[in-house]
């Protein structure tokens, strides 16, 4: 909140938390009259919270041909965000490496996050070099 000067009116949770427990806690603090969260977690049904209106994302369409307007938007924003990660301003959620690379890691992780022993961290799976 110093860096807004107690002021914070838009969240974006692109982990996609099951609970925004951080978005709800930020905008109890908050002193800003307008809040709004979006977030990519489409199966939980979050609604409004804190005097906030939330709306949810969906990424299926992102990278496919038909979604040429949504595609050219997102990439207009690369530099933005890598210039926010270069400064420490933007910082990747946990996450856990499973395995060593492979089709079969990926079903290894599934059943890892499934059973809990993730917690709230991401798994990633490298499935091939490029």
């Amino acid at each position: 909140m110093d860096i807004t000067s107690g002021k914070v009116s838009r969240i974006f949770d692109a982990v996609a938390a099951d609970d925004p427990i951080l978005a709800k806690e930020l905008f109890k603090a908050t002193k800003s009259t307008e809040k709004f969260f979006s977030t990519t977690n489409d199966w939980t049904g979050i609604g409004d919270f804190e005097g906030g209106k939330s709306r949810v994302i969906k990424f299926g369409p992102v990278g496919r041909p038909e979604a040429k307007d949504l595609n050219a938007n997102i990439e207009a924003y690369i530099p933005l965000i890598t210039g926010l990660i270069e400064s420490g301003k933007l910082m990747p959620a946990e996450y856990e490496v499973i395995g060593e690379g492979g089709f079969e890691d990926a079903v290894k992780a599934y059943h890892h996050q499934r059973s809990g022993a993730g917690g709230s961290r991401k798994v990633v799976v490298k499935i091939q070099d490029q």
